[in-house]
């Protein structure tokens, strides 16, 4: 038997605006993406259960197999960060419980994170010290579609404080 493979479900417009992201960034060289900070939001299980599929034990029965003990609701850790071809920002921790609306987004994690690491000088030491792009006039600020980047709120700070930031346009 096999496995189904998974596949994203994308629409139309998505589609679209993948390709028109392509078309623009085909003629661009590796001079020019090394301005590029890429961020995201990533989530993390702090309890998670092993894989059953590759959770094996060699017992002589059933009987001498440990239990594996599971929480119903694992507790998780959701975190944000960035990076450049030279530095990372600090890994910023979202607090349990906290929705990462416009507000919080634009406060704490752009204004508190990223213009923080943006306005690092330093040109060697701890990747988490040093600069984050040569000249910050050619950063370009990456983010992806979720509705507190693409807020209009969010939009306008990084235009005042990332002259080259991706847009959601």
């Amino acid at each position: 038997p096999y496995r189904r493979p998974r596949q994203p479900k994308i629409t139309e417009m998505q589609r679209r605006c993948r390709l028109q992201f392509c078309k623009k960034m085909k003629g661009w060289t590796f001079d020019k993406f090394i301005n590029v900070i890429w961020s995201d939001e990533s989530m993390f299980e702090i309890q998670h259960s092993p894989n059953p599929k590759n959770d094996r034990v060699w017992a002589e029965s059933r009987d001498h197999v440990p239990p594996v003990h599971t929480v119903k609701q694992p507790a998780k850790l959701m975190v944000w960060g960035a990076m450049s071809t030279e530095a990372l920002t600090e890994l910023h921790i979202i607090p349990q419980n906290q929705t990462v609306n416009t507000e919080y987004y634009v406060s704490q994690i752009l204004e508190g994170s990223l213009l923080t690491s943006l306005n690092r000088s330093a040109e060697n030491g701890a990747v988490t010290e040093r600069k984050m792009v040569e000249t910050r006039s050619d950063a370009i600020f990456m983010q992806d579609g979720a509705p507190s980047h693409t807020s209009r709120r969010t939009q306008n700070g990084c235009a005042n404080h990332v002259p080259g930031f991706w847009d959601k346009a």
